[in-house]
């Protein structure tokens, strides 16, 4: 039986448990993760930059591990409406719009096709939000949630806040599954 590889452009826990989780259980399947970087803001702003991050983190992985499948999994905020690449709206609609939790993954095949996919979005106070834009997207909303509401695990923003409810795991999974669904040996 021929082997497949997957080189997960990150060392987070949560990341390549969804990894684990998602991934087909048909073939035999090698999951081996690398730090990457993603090349993008600590914590990302729009699904440019989002799905930016993802993309680099996919290659980095890859160029480590030739001829395996790269995976990137990139979360960031993004607006539920606008678009944060407009300077103009991005100045007007800062502090005015709602804004959300989303992961994109990007998959790149070994012959350097790729595919991506997007997660479900997970609301983000605005007090959370108006922290992110005082520190310059350089402290991410995990840690700023900590901060504000007393506890938790910085990369696991989803826990913290559904009130313990949800995992960050819970949402990768799916869109995981989804793309995962096209590799073969």
């Amino acid at each position: 039986m021929q082997q497949i590889t997957i080189a997960v452009g990150s060392t987070s826990a949560h990341k390549i448990q969804a990894v684990e989780l998602a991934c087909p259980k048909n073939f035999l399947l090698e999951i081996v993760s690398e730090s990457a970087k993603s090349g993008v803001n600590p914590m990302p702003i729009g699904y440019t930059e989002i799905l930016q991050g993802a993309t680099n983190r996919a290659r980095e992985a890859q160029k480590v591990h030739p001829g395996a499948f790269g995976l990137g999994i990139e979360n960031g905020l993004a607006p539920k409406d606008g678009h944060v690449d407009d300077e103009v709206w991005w100045q007007t609609h800062q502090h005015h719009v709602q804004w959300f939790d989303v992961a994109h993954i990007v998959l790149i095949f070994p012959d350097g096709t790729k595919e991506m996919e997007t997660s479900d979005t997970l609301p983000v106070p605005t007090e959370i939000m108006l922290e992110i834009f005082r520190h310059s997207f350089q402290k991410t909303s995990g840690e700023i949630a900590v901060k504000m509401f007393g506890g938790g695990d910085p990369t696991d923003l989803h826990f913290i806040l559904s009130g313990g409810k949800v995992h960050r795991v819970d949402f990768l999974i799916p869109p995981l599954k989804r793309i995962l669904q096209n590799i073969s040996p």
